[in-house]
């Protein structure tokens, strides 16, 4: 194809409605054109410098972040921070207890004033719920949803692997995906804890087709363990071949203990910038 082609035909596939700016097109590989990273998993930077941490993120490529509290800062002195690195935030993780109470009016400010999109339940207290349990959760995160379109922000839910282990003969993953409301609650899916649990995103992905607005890009090696993405053997690439039809729209790489937690998002973007697929 030569260049004059590759042009108009770009053009012409920019121009289509519906489709995901958050990939760019090179020929007949496509590319993540913006991805961001979980704050957890620079935590402990955050609590020393959360300045810092973020100018870091922004030098290593990253254009969005997640975050996992606000580490004494006020949402307005976040905002000015995201504003100076040229970072957004699209997402923020709550407090399971918040969504418990039903009482999110804090949270809502604060993603106001920032400019969060999403509001997403991180976990649950405990791994051992029984049927009854996650039917009061899905009740509980569907009135907590509802809060949400109120206040023009929208709800997901983030998975660790228990969800997907049967309870009394259900898969309590798929009983919150069949159970909340589509127009109010999303998935944040975490790559690492699906596959860990040995289930298979992609078959998600359709069955439950833009239900995905969010994913953690986790890596997983050999032996089960986390590292670095680019490091494991996740099929990224694969998984991100489905992505419009999951509804992704943001991609937040993230690992729950680094050695080296600044080292650790470097590798994870250096991979990312390069991942075609």
């Amino acid at each position: 194809m030569d260049r004059r082609s590759f042009l108009k035909n770009t053009f012409l596939i920019a121009s289509m409605p519906g489709l995901a700016t958050e990939f760019v097109t090179e020929t007949e590989a496509a590319k993540i054109k913006r991805f961001g990273v979980q704050l957890y998993t620079v935590r402990s930077e955050m609590a020393k410098d959360v300045e810092n941490t973020l100018a870091t993120v922004a030098r290593f490529g990253y254009k969005e972040v997640e975050f996992a509290g606000y580490f004494d800062k006020t949402p307005q002195e976040i905002k000015t921070l995201l504003k100076k690195y040229k970072l957004t935030a699209p997402a923020v993780h709550i407090p399971h207890t918040a969504v418990e109470k039903g009482d999110i009016a804090k949270e809502i400010e604060a993603a106001q004033i920032i400019g969060h999109k999403y509001l997403i339940l991180p976990w649950l207290p405990s791994e051992n719920l029984k049927l009854s349990d996650w039917k009061r959760w899905t009740d509980r995160i569907n009135a907590v949803a509802e809060k949400c379109k109120n206040a023009g922000l929208k709800f997901a839910y983030h998975n660790h692997d228990f969800e997907f282990k049967s309870v009394d003969n259900f898969i309590p993953y798929d009983l919150l995906l069949n159970n909340t409301d589509p127009s109010l609650v999303g998935f944040e899916l975490d790559l690492f804890w699906i596959t860990k649990a040995g289930k298979d995103p992609i078959s998600y992905f359709k069955k439950y087709a833009g239900r995905f607005p969010a994913c953690h890009v986790k890596d997983m090696d050999d032996k089960g363990q986390m590292v670095a993405v680019g490091k494991g053997k996740i099929n990224f690439g694969h998984i991100f071949q489905h992505a419009k039809i999951a509804g992704i729209k943001h991609f937040f790489v993230e690992h729950d203990n680094p050695q080296d937690p600044f080292a650790s998002i470097q590798e994870s973007a250096q991979h990312l910038k390069k991942l075609s697929f």
